[in-house]
């Protein structure tokens, strides 16, 4: 049975009494779209960050005060990435989530911009919690799985579909759970070198660290990310071809 083969399913259509294959709902990865996207990160999620936390410290501002300050890059990025796509997406709801927490250990009293900086590695690490955890059997599924959905489909209703049927092959079972636990393991680890160095080191070289090492961690995830995926579709190919022969 079909069901029963280690290997993606090709969709198809009926002619007649022939059956021929067509090519799965599946979105291509937009190349554009992805170096805009990092582009847009680099320039004002950090580049302009970076700018305006310098600029404030040199005018004098607190470091508490420079820290806040540059919330701005982050917030300009989200706005032109809402404008280019009509929509906010995780990674501006995550920015406005710190930017929040940020504002509330102020209000509570806390004036330590140490404090700050450490916030952002509870979140990391967080996360890292949570990703983890989804590969357990309090999830229905692994985390990352979801996120493939979004970005490895056309966004239809019949892409979804055709995601949700890849469940059923190991191969892909597999890779889905390799893949959270990399993400998982990844930002748990950024967590803790987090904590070391905003402990170890001065206030300014552990900010710029905060700001430029997680987006390089996220690039490196997602390119291992991209090839994991195609080396186990290619796998998943040759499984699957001597099936599809006359």
């Amino acid at each position: 049975m079909a069901a029963d083969r280690d290997d993606v399913p090709a969709s198809t259509v009926q002619t007649g009494d022939s059956t021929k294959p067509s090519a799965p709902p599946a979105r291509r990865w937009d190349v554009r779209e992805m170096v805009i996207g990092l582009l847009v990160s680099m320039v004002f999620d950090i580049g302009l960050s970076i700018a305006i936390f310098s600029v404030a410290k040199d005018l004098g501002a607190s470091d508490l005060a420079a820290y806040l300050y540059s919330s701005v890059g982050p917030l300009v990025g989200m706005a032109i990435e809402f404008v280019r796509h009509r929509r906010i997406d995780i990674v501006g709801v995550v920015i406005l989530a710190i930017i929040a927490l940020s504002l509330a250990v102020t209000l509570i009293g806390s004036h330590d911009p140490t404090v700050l900086l450490l916030k952002d590695s509870a979140l990391t690490g967080g996360l890292g919690v949570v990703i983890l955890a989804s590969l357990t059997p309090l999830f229905p599924r692994p985390l990352m799985y979801y996120l493939g959905r979004k970005f490895g489909t056309d966004g239809t209703a019949a892409g979804a579909a055709w995601w949700a049927s890849l469940w059923q092959y190991p191969s892909f079972r597999r890779s889905q759970r390799v893949i959270t636990g990399a993400w998982g393991a990844g930002y748990l680890g950024e967590a803790i070198a987090k904590v070391a160095w905003v402990l170890t080191l001065p206030f300014d070289t552990a900010y710029l660290l905060n700001q430029v090492v997680p987006l390089v961690i996220t690039v490196v995830l997602m390119a291992w990310t991209m090839w994991y995926a195609a080396r186990t579709r290619r796998a998943g190919t040759r499984v699957s071809a001597p099936a599809r022969l006359p």
